[in-house]
């Protein structure tokens, strides 16, 4: 069965060894070093500087400044690296031989660090059944982009699927705290699988394809990212003007001094 062929039966195809390993560790050391920055600022020991002695400090800035693990984990996705992975020409290939005519990113890459300790709320670490095409809302045959940072595994909570989904269309869903969830009364759990993958691997699926999170039982974190892409070409997608339903980022709050960048402030910063 060829890639296409897998891709519209299941919903879903797995891209063994798509990616690097260094290209994929490069994005994670990225993320890891923004994050560093404010355990400095905040006096937090890396220890040994393992992946523990890294996830533990990651933890503690969690609970001792919130808004600090929140800033570093938005800067996070504004990472040169991640659009770079995520605009390459295999990814294009791969788009246009399941059929995306005139790829275009939908909206940024995300790049997640799920984690119980990292979590406000469950939906934060462990996303209930869902479609990415309900909040996206873009071409019909709109895909999306799924990369493992970390090997995958049951214990650490690897994505679940439902192959053949998709062709169901768009299901009903429920309002929640997290944002929307297909009630598990109108799914069959058994129908559920996790592939076996591994950093460097991709999935690509298709926007409709029911999926959610496993259930992260370790005390490390599911470092993954995913990017959604729609087609320019598809015919509802441009009667419907191309319509993107994603909010535009706002300022979290007024700036204040001796932030506000006044003359001296710019200056002081762009002395030689």
């Amino acid at each position: 069965m060829t890639i296409k062929e897998e891709y519209l039966t299941n919903g879903l195809v797995v891209l063994k060894d798509f990616f690097s390993i260094s290209d994929i560790d490069a994005i994670r050391n990225e993320a890891k070093h923004i994050f560093s920055i404010q355990l400095k600022k905040h006096n937090i020991s890396l220890g040994t500087e393992s992946e523990s002695d890294f996830e533990q400090a990651l933890y503690k800035l969690f609970n001792i400044n919130y808004n600090a693990f929140l800033g570093a984990a938005r800067a996070t996705q504004q990472m040169i690296g991640l659009f770079s992975l995520t605009c390459s020409e295999n990814i294009k290939q791969v788009l246009n031989s399941i059929g995306l005519l005139n790829p275009v990113i939908c909206v940024k890459p995300i790049i997640y660090f799920n984690s119980k300790n990292l979590a406000k709320i469950e939906g934060h670490y462990k996303t209930p059944a869902h479609q990415d095409w309900r909040s996206m809302q873009g071409s019909l045959n709109s895909v999306v982009i799924w990369v493992p940072l970390v090997d995958m595994s049951k214990e650490i909570g690897a994505v679940e699927f439902i192959p053949g989904s998709h062709l169901h269309g768009l299901l009903d869903s429920e309002a929640d705290e997290w944002y929307r969830h297909i009630e598990s009364k109108n799914l069959n759990e058994c129908d559920y699988i996790a592939p076996n993958v591994k950093k460097g691997d991709a999935v690509v699926f298709s926007a409709f394809t029911v999926h959610r999170s496993g259930n992260n039982v370790t005390e490390h974190i599911r470092w993954s990212m995913h990017v959604r892409y729609n087609d320019l070409s598809e015919a509802t997608y441009i009667d419907r003007n191309f319509v993107h339903p994603y909010q535009v980022y706002k300022p979290d709050s007024q700036l204040v001094t001796p932030h506000f960048p006044t003359e001296a402030i710019i200056k002081n910063t762009f002395a030689l």
